[in-house]
């Protein structure tokens, strides 16, 4: 975009000064000016086909999810004496290749400078691109080899790619479980609800999450790895009927109870467009774009 930008002023200083001296006349600059007419063009419609090629690749991403398991070892980003972690990395995926992702985490995962977890879902967008390139050209099955990113070394493995699930509108009434009791209150709102009571009344009355429960426990429309809790959208997206109400379910979070109001599908690329180039001029990919 810089050099787009650059080549652009260069372009109307040189005819402006051309003009004001009357040398438009003159072949020589004729000529001149006709080069950065061409190499402005050349930038434009380069910038243009990167552009339309990362829409597609976008648009086509967002059909499918990608589960996958997750090693990385942390270093800093400007670290240029990383052969032994690299080294390190690649026990790891021996190890990976050999046994699941749990033995990993039970044996290797300190949560500081190595990280071994399972992610999860996840569409485009939703992690850097240089993770999710490696992701989507990964097969079912089949551990990556080690890449860097500003984060540190990685390995993935792809455990399995779906269709799009879409995406899901949906409530909850959360209960914190460090309390005393929380167990016990969400199963008696679980009851009340089952036994008619209004699921927004109660969600603004008992509900513990406060940035939702004053809207009667309405979330923002989310899609499948949006959220930082896989066990709570497992739940949402197992309910199928509108207004059907979950049991309640517990994550790292706290207990809740979801209600679903409605499950959209996939949009057409045409109505997509202007929201997926808004996420890619925001994100990493605007990089490649010149």
């Amino acid at each position: 975009v810089d050099n787009y930008l650059q080549l652009y002023i260069n372009y109307k200083l040189k005819l402006s000064d051309a003009y004001s001296r009357e040398l438009h006349k003159n072949d020589n600059y004729r000529k001149e000016l006709k080069k950065y007419t061409n190499q402005l063009e050349s930038a434009f419609l380069t910038d243009k086909v990167t552009e339309e090629k990362l829409l597609l690749e976008a648009y086509e991403r967002t059909k499918y999810e990608v589960n996958i398991s997750h090693v990385l070892i942390r270093i800093d980003e400007d670290d240029n004496d990383t052969i032994d972690v690299y080294n390190n990395i690649l026990n790891l995926r021996k190890l990976l290749l050999k046994n699941n992702i749990d033995s990993l985490i039970k044996n290797h995962h300190n949560g500081k400078d190595l990280i071994v977890e399972n992610l999860g879902y996840f569409s485009a967008f939703k992690m850097i691109y240089k993770f999710e390139n490696v992701a989507y050209n990964t097969r079912i099955g089949e551990v990556s080899m080690p890449f860097r990113t500003r984060f540190g070394y990685h390995i993935l493995k792809v455990s399995d790619k779906r269709n799009s699930l879409g995406e899901i509108n949906t409530a909850h009434i959360m209960v914190y479980k460090n309390k005393p009791g929380s167990k016990e209150k969400i199963y008696g709102l679980y009851d009340s609800i089952k036994k008619g009571s209004n699921f927004e009344s109660l969600a603004i009355k008992y509900s513990e999450d406060k940035n939702t429960s004053f809207k009667g426990g309405r979330l923002d429309p989310f899609t499948s790895g949006q959220l930082n809790s896989i066990k709570f959208e497992n739940m949402a997206f197992s309910l199928n009927k509108p207004n059907e109400v979950s049991t309640p379910v517990e994550t790292k979070h706290g207990w809740h109870i979801i209600k679903l109001y409605s499950k959209n599908k996939l949009k057409s690329l045409g109505e997509m467009k202007s929201i997926l180039l808004n996420k890619i001029k925001r994100s990493s990919r605007s990089s490649i774009i010149s």
